[in-house]
């Protein structure tokens, strides 16, 4: 069993001799979840620990973790000779190889804190999504590089801007929505060209795929409400989103102001 796992550690999926992949919700996949999450959570505790510089080395360290990375599979696959327009790196979950070097990059201009804003309300939600239902789960066993590289990248989604948002460099405002959906907004019409050009479904514009929830919807309503229902829980998760960072938000003032006030230094 181990010698099959080191055999098939790096092949991609159409190399494999069989399908070695897991079910949704199955025990690999729940503890996956919940390890990937763990891991996250510990990084963002000690990243609360540290101080500004160490922080600042962490996350510039972190925003370039995903185009290193991308970078690795891309000369894998190629060297595989199965690299395709199905892995073009233009899927949503690949918005944040691009995203988060820019947010670095820019600082806190007016464009680093847009871009930090679209990180919070667009890209933790749907990478979040993505961890929960999973296309890449039927493909691969969970100890490969694949599934542990799709891991990997969906949990530095998370984690990169939970870690602008703890260091207080994105503030909640009345627009924060609005100006967060607007990415998508300008994006689309790209995507779509995208996949029309490469017969490709980028951001799940054209339908749905292996576990993803809206699939029933699909098969039994059709195109029109299937994209209607895919828009509108975009809105609610990032709405709800938008709530609970502002929550956050207040919760983190109120104990700023009283350990400000006790004359405590604060991390």
């Amino acid at each position: 069993m181990f010698s099959e796992t080191v055999k098939y550690f790096w092949l991609e999926y159409s190399l494999l001799p069989a399908p070695q992949g897991y079910a949704l919700f199955s025990g690999k996949h729940i503890g996956a979840l919940i390890v990937t999450l763990a891991a996250v959570s510990l990084c963002l505790y000690a990243f609360g620990k540290w101080d500004s510089h160490k922080q600042t080395v962490f996350l510039r360290i972190l925003a370039f973790i995903l185009p290193v990375v991308e970078l690795f599979k891309t000369g894998l696959l190629v060297y595989e000779k199965v690299y395709d327009a199905s892995y073009y790196p233009l899927y949503m979950c690949s918005m944040g190889m691009y995203l988060f070097p820019l947010i670095i990059l820019l600082g806190h201009s007016r464009a680093g804190s847009w871009l930090s804003m679209v990180s919070m309300l667009i890209i933790i939600p749907g990478s979040f999504s993505a961890l929960l239902f999973p296309n890449w789960i039927g493909l691969y066993p969970l100890f490969s590089f694949f599934s542990i590289y799709s891991y990997l990248w969906h949990g530095i989604l998370l984690l990169f801007p939970l870690c602008l948002f703890k260091r207080g460099a994105v503030k909640e405002t009345g627009l924060s929505l609005p100006k967060a959906l607007a990415f998508p907004l300008l994006m689309m019409p790209l995507i779509h060209a995208a996949d029309l050009r490469f017969g490709q479904n980028y951001w799940f514009f054209e339908y749905p795929e292996a576990n993803n929830p809206f699939y029933g919807i699909y098969e039994s309503y059709g195109y029109p409400v299937y994209f209607g229902s895919f828009v509108l829980m975009t809105l609610i998760m990032s709405g709800t989103s938008r709530i609970l960072f502002w929550i956050l938000q207040k919760w983190q003032g109120k104990n700023k102001s009283k350990t400000e006030g006790n004359g405590i230094e604060n991390d």
